[in-house]
């Protein structure tokens, strides 16, 4: 997330899928989908040029499931907005799903919200010449259609979005705890977890780092109770190589975020995700200390 998605208010509009459609979905058409947004972004880099931000890490992706792929299509969404604010265009609304393990249909709506968007900004770039389309190609996997949206999120980034910020990844841990939270209620569990002591010198490293290992402990949750266990269990992400930045430490909180999701469904909450308010002044140890409360809230279910 960037600087420029967390100023005005995000208007929400919940997403409605029929089973029909729901059952039609599947992981090839969200790559098509995905991989004709990197097209129309291309054509944006051509006029502008300018290149994607690489990332060497994407080829080491482990198996995503579908709630990673929207977690990564609603983080597009997200940026798209920061890219229609720079060119001066309105924001458009953002789409919240219902408590319930995420569908291929849902994401699908996501990446095409991504693709009016995107079309709205090709006055901005010139009015560049529109893509061919984009073949459909059976047999992709969600970790396939993952790569993809991925590959969209580092083409937003090197059209001149602001990289993310210590703020904003704080504002991504305030909102993990709300979810978790919401479990802890769903659950009855009402015991009050203090925030810890303030911590200092923290980097976004070491957010990475309490964020993979506050994965690893919502796995042996999941995997260790069947109350929580969720579709296709937790399958923890390859951990990056080089050096970490803001957001990459974002990164891993979505994944969170996207695996909570799933174990708020199965206890049967029913609250969407409340995203915090936008922040400021605050450090990775700011967003560590929030974490190290995420993990005793974790350790009391």
């Amino acid at each position: 997330m960037h600087k420029l998605l967390l100023v005005p208010a995000v208007v929400a509009a919940f997403i409605a899928v029929s089973p029909a459609s729901a059952q039609s979905v599947t992981p090839s058409q969200i790559f098509q989908e995905a991989e004709s947004i990197n097209a129309q972004l291309a054509t944006f880099h051509t006029a502008n040029a300018s290149t994607p931000t690489d990332d060497p890490d994407l080829q080491a992706v482990t198996n995503r499931l579908p709630r990673h792929v929207f977690q990564k299509a609603r983080e597009v969404l997200l940026k798209t907005q920061g890219l229609r604010a720079l060119k001066g265009l309105p924001e458009q609304p953002i789409p919240v799903v219902e408590v319930r393990e995420v569908l291929p249909a849902d994401t699908i709506q996501l990446l095409k919200a991504i693709s009016t968007g995107l079309q709205d900004l090709r006055p901005a770039f010139g009015n560049p010449p529109q893509p061919a389309p984009v073949p459909l190609v059976d047999g992709k996997s969600p970790t396939d259609a993952y790569k993809a949206v991925a590959k969209a999120s580092l083409s937003l980034d090197g059209l001149g979005l602001p990289p993310a910020t210590p703020n904003e990844v704080y504002r991504l841990a305030l909102t993990l705890v709300s979810d978790i939270d919401k479990i802890r209620a769903a659950r009855g569990v009402s015991a009050v977890v203090p925030l810890p002591d303030p911590v200092s010198g923290k980097k976004p490293v070491d957010v990475y780092e309490i964020s993979y290992q506050l994965l690893t402990e919502l796995k042996t949750l999941v995997e260790g109770k069947a109350d929580y266990a969720v579709p296709q269990g937790i399958v923890l992400p390859a951990k990056r190589t080089g050096a970490i930045k803001p957001s990459h430490a974002s990164e891993m909180i979505n994944v969170l975020l996207a695996e909570v999701s799933s174990v708020k469904a199965k206890v049967g909450a029913t609250k969407p995700s409340d995203l915090a308010p936008p922040q400021n002044g605050k450090t990775p140890s700011d967003t560590y200390q929030v974490l190290m409360r995420a993990r005793a809230m974790l350790a009391g279910l």
